[in-house]
């Protein structure tokens, strides 16, 4: 049994510096520490390798952990810091202040005040929820103002709309709603 364990240890380290190696060898400008999120989960930055055992290094940054430490807290020195186990991840804060303003015959102008990247929706429900029957994404990582395209001149058709905050943990819940409303004309006696 004490062979058994000495050889899936001998694995375990094997496969461990394979991966240290691979990580090293295609880093090209050393760590990632000051991107957001957002930016480390779209290039594919976001690793974990827990009870290592060996010591990692790089351009002017060395690593070393104990195999079988829990992988859990904060270690900082020389000005860098690292956090390890469960990261805590806040959705973004929705906005309140969504406003519509018309800019030609068939489009409208939605403005917003906040700092970030939103995803615009359209529904032909005033109560929509994302992704309803009725509603769609107009706007994917926008910023204000944001023009709706298309959506004004038919009295058959009103669209309601409302701005989602976007950060690397998910969406805000819905802003404010905002509208614009066609209204037909019927000819009547003065």
């Amino acid at each position: 049994m004490k062979l058994r364990q000495q050889g899936s240890l001998a694995i375990a380290a094997w496969v461990l510096a394979l991966l240290v190696a691979a990580s090293g060898a295609s880093a090209d400008s050393g760590p990632a520490v000051d991107q957001s999120p957002r930016d480390l989960m779209s290039r594919g930055d976001w690793w974990v390798i827990a009870a290592g055992g060996a010591p990692s290094s790089g351009t002017g940054v060395a690593l070393n952990d104990t195999l079988g430490q829990p992988m859990s807290g904060t270690s900082s020195g020389s000005g860098l810091a690292l956090n390890a186990g469960y990261w805590p991840c806040n959705l973004p804060t929705a906005i309140s202040n969504v406003t519509t303003t018309k800019l030609s015959s068939s489009d409208v102008q939605l403005t917003w005040s906040g700092t970030g990247v939103f995803d615009v929706w359209r529904g032909t429900s005033p109560y929509f929820a994302p992704g309803d029957a009725g509603s769609v994404q107009i706007g994917n990582d926008v910023i204000s103002p944001f023009t709706a395209a298309g959506v004004l001149g038919n009295p058959a058709v009103n669209y309601t709309f409302l701005v989602l905050t976007q950060n690397g943990c998910g969406a805000s819940g819905p802003s404010n709603r905002t509208a614009e409303f066609d209204f037909g004309v019927t000819p009547g006696s003065p």
